[in-house]
């Protein structure tokens, strides 16, 4: 049993790794576009109660230029 157009396009492409996209009928690209993962939101987001209350006294008394 063969495989297709879809997979015959799709192990065509090149590249090694990222995400598969569907761009038209048959047609495929690979995004290497690189996203924030949830680790990399840590950083950013105020998860607790706590680092929401520490996040705010920190701003407090900063004022923006």
């Amino acid at each position: 049993m063969g495989y297709g157009r879809p997979a015959h396009a799709i192990a065509a492409l090149a590249g090694t790794s990222g995400i598969l996209k569907k761009t038209a009928a048959d047609t495929w690209a690979l995004d290497t576009t690189v996203y924030a993962t949830s680790t990399d939101l840590g950083n950013y987001i105020l998860t607790s109660a706590k680092n929401q209350a520490n996040g705010v006294a920190a701003l407090e008394g900063r004022v923006d230029e």
